[in-house]
C-alpha cells in the first residue's frame, strides 16, 4: 500500500516539476514587426476600445474636409456593393497632428463626387469601431493617416 501511495507522489511531483518548468513567469516581448503592426486599432483613438483593421491604403487619392478624409475609392475596397462603403473617414487622434495645417479642399459647392478635386494622396491603414451602432449600410471607419501629400 506505501509503495503505491509512494509512486502516486512520485508522479503527482514529476508532474508538477514538469509543468513549472515549462511556464514562463513573463510573456515574451513582441518583437519590432508586431509592435508596430496595431492591427488592434490601438494606435489609432486615445480611448482603450478596440478597432478593428480593415486594410491598409497607399497612394489614395482624398480631400480634407475639418478632421475628415473624403476619399474618391471607398472603403472596404472588397465590399460587396457601393453601399456598403464610406467614403469619408475620420482621422484617428494618434495621427491627427499631420492633417494640422493642410489646407481644406473639400469645396462647399460640390454636387457630386466627380467634383471633387482630390488634392492629397494618403497612406496608412483603417480601422472599424466595432462599438459604434449606424442605422446606414456604410461602416464608420477611421484612418490612421502614416503618410499624406499633397498633389501639385
Amino acid at each position: 500500500m506505501k509503495t503505491n501511495q509512494l509512486r502516486s507522489l512520485a508522479v503527482v511531483g514529476m508532474s508538477w516539476l514538469a509543468l513549472g518548468v515549462g511556464c514562463q513567469k513573463d510573456p515574451p516581448k513582441p518583437g519590432p514587426e508586431v509592435a508596430h503592426s496595431c492591427n488592434d486599432g490601438t494606435c489609432c483613438m486615445l480611448d482603450a476600445r478596440y478597432y478593428d483593421y480593415v486594410e491598409t491604403i497607399a497612394n489614395e487619392p482624398a480631400d480634407l474636409s475639418g478632421s475628415s478624409l473624403t476619399f474618391k475609392n471607398g472603403f472596404p475596397s472588397k465590399a460587396v456593393s457601393e453601399t456598403f462603403k464610406a467614403y469619408s473617414l475620420g482621422v484617428c487622434d494618434l495621427s491627427h497632428a499631420k492633417i494640422v495645417g493642410l489646407l481644406n479642399t473639400v469645396s462647399l459647392n460640390a454636387k457630386s463626387w466627380e467634383d471633387y478635386p482630390f488634392r492629397y494622396r494618403v497612406w496608412g491603414k483603417v480601422y472599424h469601431d466595432r462599438l459604434t451602432q449606424t442605422i446606414i449600410a456604410s461602416p464608420i471607419l477611421n484612418v490612421y493617416v502614416d503618410r499624406i501629400e499633397e498633389v501639385k
